[in-house]
């Protein structure tokens, strides 16, 4: 049996786009939708991101924690003293050279001393004074892991007000 067997062509052909119409709508319903595991029709899952800004007072000058920066200052050579140390184990005048060496780059060398040998070359430091270190041993081509604090007692008996020490060690003067 036909349900559209009475009505004239026109009006089959409104029936007709009205149930095209309604299944596109059905259509879109259950893609949105989907179905879940027994079949029937569940919510498709939705994900919310929420970002927490910080509140921040435009009005206010913003502020620094001195806990999360670092300053590594490097005075100039002529600020930094140097003892320079003669820790080769035998070879004379290692001290002077290294220390004419430094002064050339503009260190102030208040003194030259002997130290028991090392096996290579040590550039200790002063509290606060590790960055002046780092280019000490930059000057002379150590190796940049001869850089280390100044220990207590300090390897030279008086260390002349210095902040860096230099503990020349045989493969400086090689």
């Amino acid at each position: 049996m036909n349900p559209l067997a009475g009505l004239d062509g026109e009006q089959q052909k409104v029936v007709g786009g009205f149930l095209v119409g309604l299944a596109v709508v059905l259509g879109f319903v259950l893609l949105v939708q989907g179905f879940n595991e027994d079949g029937g029709l569940t919510a498709a899952p939705t994900t919310t991101t929420t970002i927490a800004e910080p509140e921040i007072d435009r009005n206010e000058p913003p502020t620094l924690d001195p806990s999360q920066t670092t300053t590594t200052v490097v005075r100039p050579p002529a600020e930094v003293q140097v003892v320079v140390a003669n820790a080769t184990g035998g070879t004379v005048g290692a001290a002077g050279t290294i220390g004419g060496e430094l002064e050339g780059a503009g260190y102030d060398v208040v003194g030259l001393a002997d130290a028991a040998p090392v096996a290579s070359t040590q550039v200790l430091y002063a509290e606060g004074f590790e960055p002046d270190a780092d280019a000490v041993a930059a000057a002379l081509g150590a190796d940049p892991t001869s850089v280390a604090a100044l220990p207590d007692p300090p390897p030279v008996p008086d260390l002349q007000g210095a902040q860096v020490v230099v503990l020349v060690g045989p493969e400086l003067v090689s």
